[in-house]
């Protein structure tokens, strides 16, 4: 099976699990699920003033905001080193399909968020489903993976990395009751599946204008690694 085949078929089921769950969510006007209201019971309950104060200050470092500007640098560092767009044009444009979809995910299920006695801090009254903070986070580390790590070992480390930022991401929305669980697990899958296909049409569409471009465009590669 090849390397695109095999990522339409993990992003495609991703894809159709947050489609269907967003009908769903749309027949009960975005209710909590049991699991929902569990995980908000379980996690209201080990606040603490200290951990408040910190996890306020890291989940800025998630914000849509801020991945944007954590992806313009990675960007900027991945054209100086290889003089081309390669590598930046797969992340850049992973991160604003993630955006995109998640942007017409939101408005086409209008989630409302967890009641504001759940929430700390400023309440956000934005829509719920799926989580931009996770979505944003989970489309960038994957796409920095992919296009950074070249050999068997590097990717198995930064896959480790770069899961475990999901987590701290995932984790800091929950804490502060910005969004219930399954609006973060939805933001993963999207995450995920967005950075998975982006590429595999991005390396399609521009190899077929590469004979129109600039030699210093490349021609971006589904699963590019990093320059030895």
């Amino acid at each position: 099976m090849s390397n695109s085949a095999y990522r339409w078929m993990v992003a495609v089921p991703a894809f159709v699990v947050v489609a269907a769950f967003g009908v769903y969510l749309g027949t009960t006007h975005g209710a909590p699920t049991a699991l929902d209201r569990s995980v908000m019971d379980t996690v209201t309950g080990l606040r603490t003033p200290t951990l408040t104060s910190v996890i306020k200050d890291v989940t800025v470092i998630f914000s849509p905001v801020a991945v944007t500007i954590w992806t313009a640098l990675l960007a900027a560092v991945l054209v100086w080193r290889d003089r081309s767009l390669v590598r930046a044009l797969p992340v850049v444009a992973t991160v604003a399909a993630a955006g995109i979809v998640g942007e017409a995910i939101k408005l086409a299920v209008s989630r409302p968020r967890p009641p504001a006695i759940d929430q700390l801090g400023a309440v956000e009254a934005t829509y719920s489903y799926p989580s931009g903070h996770v979505m944003g986070t989970t489309a960038l580390v994957a796409a920095a993976v992919s296009v950074c790590a070249a050999s068997v070992g590097a990717r198995v480390a930064a896959g480790c990395l770069a899961a475990a930022t999901v987590v701290v991401c995932a984790a800091t929305r929950l804490y502060l009751g910005a969004h219930w669980v399954t609006d973060v697990l939805a933001a993963i899958c999207v995450g995920v599946g967005v950075a998975l296909v982006v590429p595999v049409v991005l390396a399609a569409v521009i190899g077929r204008l590469a004979p129109h471009l600039p030699a210093w465009v490349g021609v971006p590669a589904a699963n590019a690694g990093s320059k030895a």
